[in-house]
């Protein structure tokens, strides 16, 4: 028991450093998601239908494109073989081969699932009240702010878990990104493909535990963020109607 502890501590503080990426990449991911995600797609509710339809294909294909693909392509453009990259990867090593291509690939694949929420959220607020503010002389931002993001909130929150499951359970990239890297692993999902070719299943099962624990964790606070709001929600409305009753 007392190794099996062990194993595990110096999983997450020495040999840790996949585990780490991973954090480290879904916080960045989550980060970027929440700004992205809102800009484009507050950007794309703006302009013409012809605008958004060309929007939703792109991401569309971005969705159902097996992810190795995506990843492929990043090698490609800056993978440690090209010449032009050499002195990129060399200044910027291990940061360089850790985070962003760890972050591009999670954005790349995960991003469409955060789209595709927030817009239906921001489809289901009414366009009356969006009228009003406006007659009433809100400016923009304020719009935003007050009216829209409050009642597309939980379409927010669904677009982030989505998002972040599709980006922790990434394998398929993880592997690409695993067999560019020198001499180390790239996330935990490459971790546990080694592990388990080389016959120590001890040691996948206690990667995996790790891994289902930290998504399990980030899974639990996101769901008490979207529960508490609901819960708020539903005490306004029980108290406007006391006022009213």
């Amino acid at each position: 028991m007392t190794t099996r502890v062990n194993d595990i501590l110096n999983i997450l503080t020495g040999n840790g450093l996949p585990a780490r990426i991973c954090l480290a990449t879904a916080v960045l991911f989550v980060l970027v998601m929440l700004g992205a995600g809102l800009c484009l797609t507050l950007a794309v509710s703006r302009k013409d239908n012809k605008t958004g339809r060309i929007w939703d294909g792109f991401m569309m294909v971005l969705m159902v494109i097996p992810p190795t693909v995506v990843e492929l392509m990043l090698l490609i453009l800056a993978g440690k073989n090209r010449p032009d990259t050499g002195l990129l990867r060399g200044s910027l090593a291990p940061v360089y081969a850790a985070w962003a291509i760890s972050a591009a690939v999670a954005i790349l694949v995960a991003f469409p699932m955060m789209y595709r929420s927030v817009r239906g959220a921001i489809r289901t607020v009414d366009p009356d009240t969006i009228l009003a503010a406006r007659t009433l002389g809100m400016p923009e931002g304020r719009i935003f702010r007050k009216v829209i993001l409050p009642k597309a909130r939980p379409g927010i929150i669904a677009g982030i878990l989505l998002s972040l499951a599709r980006f922790v359970g990434e394998y398929g990239a993880g592997v690409i990104i695993a067999s560019d890297l020198e001499n180390r692993e790239g996330t935990v999902g490459a971790v546990l493909r080694s592990v388990v070719t080389g016959g120590e299943y001890a040691k996948a099962w206690m990667w995996l535990a790790v891994w289902y624990a930290g998504a399990r964790l980030v899974l639990v606070i996101l769901n008490a963020a979207a529960n508490r709001h609901h819960k708020k929600k539903h005490k306004r409305v029980a108290a406007g109607d006391a006022k009213q009753g």
